[in-house]
């Protein structure tokens, strides 16, 4: 009997995990989207003239569109995870399961959605942050290209900016290897 008051108290702990991820997932964008748009009107409106400064500001943007990307998805992954958790305590509870992903209801539930009921909106805002890491990247390149032409930035200069930029994600990577190897002899042990 208390073994089921403890998958209980879990099972609401998971719906709570659920709608903490969910709200996550719905707020990175909102926040993504000021930042970024503060970015942009920074480096091409206060910073326009400054043709460096504005380099800097939209690799700046770069990297955190990027991160917020990486946070979503994570994000995603958790809650896909807490599902997976409140599937198998409601069965082990006997209970019918809240239908929280698409594969999950009926037959006549599908049949009345409409079109954009059947889009995912995590996977529509991941996108999204994606567009607005390839957008500052494409404006940042526009940016050195013009500087390079017009003579305000050197190729020295182009060099060691896209050196740092290599060589941050190259930390990244390597810093993202080294946790999972850890991980991994940690379990093992």
């Amino acid at each position: 009997m208390e073994d089921k008051e403890n998958l209980r108290a879990q099972y609401r702990e998971c719906v709570e995990n659920y709608r903490m991820w969910d709200r996550h997932i719905w707020q990175l964008p909102s926040i993504t989207i000021l930042i970024v748009s503060a970015i942009i009107g920074g480096a091409f409106g206060i910073l326009k003239d400054h043709l460096l400064a504005s380099c800097f500001l939209l690799v700046l943007g770069t990297i955190f569109s990027f991160s917020m990307f990486v946070a979503l998805e994570k994000h995603r992954f958790f809650q896909k995870c807490t599902i997976n958790l409140m599937r198998d305590i409601e069965n082990e509870l006997r209970l019918n399961p809240l239908p929280l992903r698409d594969e999950e209801l009926s037959t006549q539930d599908l049949e009345k959605r409409c079109f954009f009921e059947e889009w995912s909106a995590g996977i529509m805002f991941g996108g999204f942050i994606f567009f607005l890491f390839i957008s500052l990247t494409m404006l940042f390149i526009h940016s050195i290209v013009k500087g390079v032409k017009g003579g305000v930035i050197s190729c020295w200069t182009l060099f060691l900016m896209m050196a740092a930029v290599l060589l941050y994600i190259v930390f990244i990577v390597v810093k993202h290897r080294v946790k999972k190897t850890r991980r991994i002899e940690l379990q093992s042990k």
